[in-house]
């Protein structure tokens, strides 16, 4: 992503692939008792916004600032992959017609990196096709397995 926006009531992300750029609206941000003290208690957030295709998404949880760590709670549901991973297309060995993703997920992020757990995700209609590069290359898959 190139530039993030915020502004209006809307979170506006820019890439050169999104001609329009992709973009949460409206957005509802709420953060509370952000303090960078050593000895703050951790700041609460909670974010809500719908994208043009009806995904929604939602993030809650929690921010220490002098401690560089947050506690987040993520749902997203009704997400349409295909406008979100235009960008990376091309990267990919197969193609995205169509899905839509939902996503429950917390995480525990810190300066080491970022922990995901108790998560669900879910992906339905998910129709995909081999690559028009990776087929003319012979690398792309006659088959696509997801494991656990």
């Amino acid at each position: 992503v190139d530039q993030v926006e915020l502004a209006d009531g809307r979170l506006l992300l820019r890439e050169p692939a999104w001609p329009g750029g992709q973009q949460l609206a409206p957005l509802t941000l709420q953060l509370s008792g952000l303090d960078s003290r050593a000895d703050a208690a951790p700041a609460t957030l909670a974010m809500a916004g719908a994208d043009a295709r009806g995904a929604q998404v939602r993030i809650d949880g929690t921010l220490a600032v002098a401690a560089r760590r947050a506690a987040l709670q993520a749902d997203v549901s009704a997400l349409q992959l295909q406008p979100w991973l235009m960008p990376w297309q091309a990267s990919l060995p197969v193609a995205l017609i169509e899905g839509r993703l939902a996503v429950q997920a917390r995480a525990e992020l810190d300066e080491t990196g970022v922990a995901v757990s108790d998560g669900a995700v879910q992906l339905d209609g998910l129709q995909l096709r081999p690559a028009q590069a990776a087929a003319r290359s012979g690398l792309a898959p006659d088959r696509l397995s997801l494991r656990r």
